[in-house]
């Protein structure tokens, strides 16, 4: 079988190690691949300018090296999460920087992530599908592009499919050791970046619903348990929780943003200076008053309130009622926003950038690769359909990424956030080519009475 039994059967004779061992050979041409074309972006583009969240994730990964702010570092922490920053903070205290830590993004992360969409894929269907996922996600020039930018989408990435393995596992193989990792993945997830909070406590439901066992879903808890314990002993100690802090640039602000159809669900430059100025609103009231700042109703109110109370700052809490008041105020303007949030995140936009960036990458992603976009996404769906129809409790793989692109459909978002979300999209797009009508002539779909379905 797998890597996972090389990890769970300490005992098991050589030369059934030897056939595990080998039945993982194939992967090392996309493994291979994948290294090839990364090191070839890193080579040939070059390095961009840090600005926005990498410019915050360099300053904080810099303290954490003892080389700066560490009280702004660990506000800045508890906003964007723990796990990217102390990566970058290793790197750096062992003399790396900012281009080395993009080097390890190309040549670590991105080949392990291959590599484990085909170990999910052969899991939980066959090596055919782990394969074909495995090959289509190396040949992903995009994914390749995001190693260049100094942001967590990569390393969240790569979680992710190690969270889809696991998943596998704890289906196909149904021991607790392998839920319970699944839950250590998924609670380390979890405080990696503050859109995924929710995520380990709706896979506890997940579990239970998928496995129909106590047993996996006590293991799965247990896990995550040994993550989110540790982290409450952090909040008890006074540190922001996850979420907030970085001058509402956290959540709830970006709810709010992408709550008015006027701006088209996104955020203005006065947004900017709103989010700059929440903790001084009297400075904030003034520029209001004065014109030179645009500040929408229910916002406006929001203020008004906080400075009637006394109080000189917002609140995430005022940025999302402000957030639901808009929504509701124009309720037919919801499926334009459904329809801007997926095609931002599913569609390789016009001269895209997947992050902020000085060097547009616009001939090659804009011409081939906006196309194929497009085609992935249909894909993906046509692969969730098959799983739904012939193997439902293995929704279980991807429910966490369903969840986080429900959770997306929310907020104001940017192309960068779907790249979590492509080893799962990847696995689909493996399924549907190995089981859609269309592709019946080759390689019918069988539904067979073992665990795997798909040959």
């Amino acid at each position: 079988m797998a890597t996972l039994r090389l990890i769970a059967a300490k005992a098991q004779p050589r030369g059934e190690l030897a056939k595990a061992a080998r039945a993982y050979v194939p992967v090392a041409a996309p493994v291979l691949a994948t290294c090839l074309l990364a090191a070839a972006v890193h080579a040939f583009v070059a390095s961009p300018t840090l600005v926005g969240d990498a410019v915050g994730y360099d300053r904080a990964a810099r303290a954490l090296a003892g080389h700066g702010d560490l009280g702004w570092a660990m506000t800045f922490l508890a906003a964007r999460g723990y796990l990217y920053p102390a990566l970058l903070a290793l790197v750096y205290a062992v003399g790396g920087n900012a281009e080395t830590a993009g080097w390890i993004q190309a040549l670590v992360l991105l080949p392990l992530t291959t590599f484990l969409i085909y170990a999910a894929g052969r899991e939980a269907f066959s090596r055919k599908v782990g394969l074909v996922a495995a090959w289509a996600f190396a040949m992903w020039l995009p994914a390749a592009w995001h190693t260049r930018l100094l942001l967590a989408e990569t390393l969240l990435a790569m979680l992710m499919a190690a969270l889809a393995l696991l998943l596998a596992a704890t289906l196909v193989r149904n021991r607790v050791l392998f839920a319970a990792c699944a839950g250590f993945v998924a609670a380390t997830i979890s405080i990696a970046h503050s859109a995924y909070q929710v995520l380990p406590f709706v896979l506890v439901a997940a579990v239970l619903l998928a496995t129909r066992s106590r047993r996996l879903t006590v293991g799965f808890t247990a896990g995550a348990t040994v993550v989110l314990i540790p982290y409450l002993f952090v909040l008890a100690a006074g540190a922001p929780h996850l979420g907030s802090g970085a001058a509402g640039y956290g959540g709830a602000w970006g709810f709010y943003v992408g709550s008015r159809a006027e701006t088209n669900f996104t955020n203005t430059p006065d947004d900017d200076v709103v989010a700059g100025l929440q903790y001084d609103l009297p400075r904030l009231k003034t520029l209001i008053d004065q014109g030179r700042v645009h500040v929408e109703p229910h916002l406006r109110a929001a203020i008004s309130r906080r400075l009637a109370d006394g109080q000189s700052e917002l609140r995430e809490t005022d940025y999302y009622r402000a957030g639901v008041e808009n929504l509701l105020a124009d309720p037919r303007g919801w499926p334009r926003k459904l329809g801007v949030n997926f095609s931002t995140l599913f569609v390789l936009q016009d001269d895209p950038k997947l992050g902020e960036q000085a060097v547009s990458p616009s001939i090659w992603l804009d011409r081939v690769w906006r196309p194929l976009s497009i085609a992935l996404a249909l894909l993906a769906v046509a692969g969730l359909a098959s799983v739904l129809a012939l193997r439902r409790a293995y929704l279980l793989l991807f429910a966490p990424a369903l969840l986080q692109a429900l959770f997306l459909m929310l907020p104001k978002v940017e192309p960068r956030y779907v790249v979590p979300l492509w080893p799962a999209m990847f696995l689909l797009l493996g399924v549907a080519l190995l089981s859609l009508p269309l592709t019946s002539l080759f390689r019918p779909w069988r539904v067979r009475a073992s665990v795997r379905s798909l040959d």
